[in-house]
């Protein structure tokens, strides 16, 4: 699901909000867990019974061109990494 059709699908199932205040809360919402992630000293932000986000900090290494076969350094980079609550994994699970 796209952002767009989320955004879509809560103003269809919530007619009393208006579409402009259904994307200032997604965007609210997201803007706050990227916040969370940048900030926190551990890196992470957990919504109840959804999942956890947390950074992943890959370290720099030495890569390959693989067109040239030059060695390419690649700087340390920090990765979004989600795992989901057992509450979510139970919902999408049963039958």
């Amino acid at each position: 699901m796209t952002k767009s059709k989320l955004i879509t699908n809560l103003a269809n199932h919530y007619p009393s909000l208006l579409r402009k205040d259904v994307v200032k809360i997604i965007d609210i919402i997201l803007s706050n867990i990227i916040e969370a992630l940048r900030k926190d000293e551990f890196g992470s932000c957990e919504l109840r019974n959804f999942g956890r986000f947390s950074l992943r900090v890959q370290n720099a290494r030495l890569g390959r061109n693989p067109a040239t076969g030059d060695k390419v350094n690649i700087p340390m980079k920090k990765k979004v990494h989600f795992k989901a609550s057992s509450v979510l994994l139970k919902r999408l699970n049963e039958n």
